[in-house]
């Protein structure tokens, strides 16, 4: 049986049979035309139900909270979107540049032999990527691209995987030797350890290839769009000691969720970066909280795996100390 369609008027009657209350119902109206029922009230009202069974609001509810919480899922989206693209910059600087350092005549990328044997067909696909690439931007006469060639006769690997994206990032890190991952890993240990606040720390290299992995899941999220309120990465990350004992997490325990990869990726992030992510979360969760009055922001939060009262427990970290 088909779902029929139902105007805004009627959705809005339908929500107000529910016990829904609206401030302003022209407000309402054009928020519901311009964002859509179902990315609205479907994804985010559960948190205000008190009665599964006829759907009916809790007494008092407000058509505000449920918008605060819609516009809570899509601003953090929007800040770990813009700390991810940091990540991804990160990853594309270190990795060129270990592999160039240790591969150093042109076009030594194009080289099968110069990756790790454990996958051919990996290795094959990405040389295939940096060709097509090549290519491409050839084509388009791309001024970076026809800048190298005409002065250096060869596009260096650190010029051409500024056009590659995350998850083409990813497979070429995870096609380099093991020395070479080695180096990745130890680079990025030391991005851990300075967010840590500790001279020295462990991250070895599965850790970093399941950290990119889940990393690259929110991202795909956020970038389709899909609400974060109850992500879970298909992956768990794995137990690191300094990082994880810090925040009194088991190696057993789960580690999917979006709490899971804010703080893995102290590993990604330079220490100003991180500290803005930290304090901007924040300010984010504390205005949440202060335009929910029928639930705790708790009941929202806890969808991503922070733990309770995180807001109120953790304190701003100053950006300029180092």
């Amino acid at each position: 049986m088909t779902k029929p369609f139902t105007s805004i008027d009627n959705q809005i009657n339908l929500l107000q049979e529910r016990n829904l209350y609206f401030n302003d119902l022209i407000k309402a109206k054009s928020f519901l035309m311009l964002n859509n029922y179902y990315n609205v009230v479907n994804c985010f009202s559960r948190f205000f139900i008190s009665n599964k069974m006829t759907d009916e609001f809790i007494k008092g509810t407000n058509f505000d909270e449920i918008i605060a919480i819609h516009n809570f899922d899509r601003e953090i989206k929007m800040v770990f979107f813009n700390r991810i693209l940091d990540i991804e910059m990160h990853l594309k600087s270190i990795s060129s540049h270990i592999f160039s350092s240790r591969h150093s005549k042109p076009y030594d990328y194009l080289i099968a032999t110069n990756y790790s044997d454990s996958d051919i067909l990996e290795v094959t696909t990405i040389v295939s990527t940096f060709t097509k690439t090549i290519n491409s931007l050839k084509v388009k006469k791309n001024p970076s691209i026809t800048h190298y060639l005409n002065k250096h006769k060869q596009i260096p690997l650190w010029v051409l995987i500024n056009h590659f994206d995350f998850g083409q990032v990813q497979k070429f890190i995870n096609i380099l030797n093991k020395g070479e991952q080695n180096q990745v890993a130890f680079q990025l240990s030391q991005l851990l350890a300075n967010n840590l606040n500790i001279s020295k720390s462990n991250f070895t290299v599965e850790e970093m290839l399941t950290a990119i992995d889940v990393i690259r899941d929110l991202r795909n999220v956020i970038a389709h769009n899909n609400k974060l309120i109850d992500f879970q990465s298909a992956k768990n990350i794995r137990f690191n000691s300094h990082l994880h004992t810090k925040y009194m997490i088991t190696p057993t325990e789960p580690k999917q969720s979006v709490y899971q990869i804010f703080i893995i990726m102290q590993a990604f992030l330079n220490y100003g970066q991180y500290a803005n992510l930290h304090n901007t979360l924040l300010k984010r969760f504390k205005t949440l909280s202060s335009k929910l009055n029928t639930i705790s922001i708790n009941d929202v939060i806890c969808t991503l795996g922070f733990p309770i009262d995180w807001h109120v427990n953790s304190d701003k970290i100053d950006q300029n100390i180092k």
